[in-house]
Formats: C-alpha cells, sequence, structure tokens
C-alpha cells in the first residue's frame, strides 16, 4: 500500500508497505523531514508488531533525511526493540549514510545495504 503525502509541491513522501513471512518492509521515496515524518510517524504506529519478527525500512528512493526524519527512525526502532522485533534500516544513500555516521546510528539502527558499497568513500564528505 502507497501512502503519499502531499504536504506541499516541495516535500513529498511515498510510503509502501510490504509484509511477507521475514517481516514487514516500509519503503521509502521522498523526503523525510520536518514536513514529510508526521506520515511515516502514523503509518509506523498502525503496525501490529506482536504479528512480526522484523521491521525494514527501505530507504532506496529517498532523496533527504533531515534531524525529525531520524527521530521517527529511532523511535520506530524503540518501538521495535521493546517488541522483541529486529528492526533495520536498508539501501540507504551515501549522503544519508553519512548523516547516520555522524549521529552514531548507523550500529542502533542497524544500517545495511547502503546503495554504493562498492564505490569509494568520498574523504571530504
Amino acid at each position: 500500500m502507497a501512502v503519499p503525502n502531499t504536504a506541499s509541491s516541495e516535500h513529498s513522501l511515498v510510503i509502501e508497505e510490504t509484509a511477507s513471512e521475514s517481516g514487514v518492509t516500509i519503503s521509502l521515496a521522498g523526503e523525510l523531514d520536518a514536513h514529510t515524518a508526521g506520515v511515516l510517524r502514523e503509518t509506523l504506529s498502525t503496525l501490529d508488531l506482536d504479528t512480526t519478527d522484523t521491521l525494514t525500512i527501505r530507504c532506496a528512493e529517498l532523496t533527504f533525511l533531515d534531524s525529525v526524519g531520524i527521530q521517527v527512525l529511532v523511535e520506530a526502532y524503540g518501538a521495535a526493540d521493546r517488541k522483541g522485533v529486529d528492526f533495520r534500516v536498508s539501501e540507504i544513500g551515501r549522503f544519508q549514510y553519512r548523516v547516520l555516521e555522524v549521529t552514531q546510528l548507523l550500529d542502533t539502527l542497524q544500517v545495511t545495504g547502503r546503495q554504493d558499497e562498492e564505490a569509494e568513500p568520498d574523504p571530504t564528505i
């Protein structure tokens, strides 16, 4: 189910929820920021974490992440952790990866599958 956020033409986030035997995946496309974080927060609050083993936030099409977006990811991790659900963030872009690295959240959020893993890291970032 894709849930578009039309807060404004400048800020948009599309959320798609997929359930499988291995767990629930929330795929994000667009910007996760102060203008769109509420939509993700609402989507996550409707999940029944008692019926899943894994919650994955897939960020392959996420173009922007700010501190409010990070807060929603940390809140989702906390909710999953309290229910004993494995939580991970996958397919994150280079810039979002760097933000989570600087904030020391890579391990906490179990960030896996960086989009540009094959490329050499840019030391100027």
